[in-house]
Formats: C-alpha cells, sequence, structure tokens
C-alpha cells in the first residue's frame, strides 16, 4: 500500500495469524465490497480505494470484454 508498517491480505486467518504470532499489532476485518456498489460507482465514473475491488478468483487477461 505504500505506507510502512501497513500490509494487506485477503485471508482473514493470515492477518489473525500475523497478529498472534506478534508479526502485527492490529488487524481489521472488513466485509466484501457488494457487486452491485462498484457497478454504481462504475456507472457514475468514480474511483474506488485501493483493494476495494479485490476479486476472487480472478479473470485471465483478455477473457473478458465487454462492447461499448
Amino acid at each position: 500500500l505504500g505506507h510502512d508498517g501497513i500490509a494487506y491480505t485477503p485471508d482473514a486467518a493470515e492477518a489473525l495469524r500475523r497478529v498472534r504470532e506478534s508479526e502485527a499489532e492490529v488487524a481489521y476485518l472488513m466485509r466484501p465490497t457488494r457487486i452491485e456498489d462498484v457497478f454504481t460507482f462504475a456507472r457514475r465514473g468514480e474511483v474506488l480505494p485501493q483493494k476495494t475491488t479485490y476479486f476472487f478468483p480472478k479473470l485471465l487477461s483478455g477473457l473478458l470484454f465487454h462492447p461499448l
């Protein structure tokens, strides 16, 4: 994320392990962004914060096309 001392993991168990093993002082577990909200922001031309649109499984690059 570009900030010393701040890390990101999509895995809640990994985040909790880091706290238990003193690799981190705190873990914040966030609810995932609803896909409907992503579409709403996109239609308005708004940008979401980093990691807001972390989805799994990932589509292969170039696999999905949407004609404009």
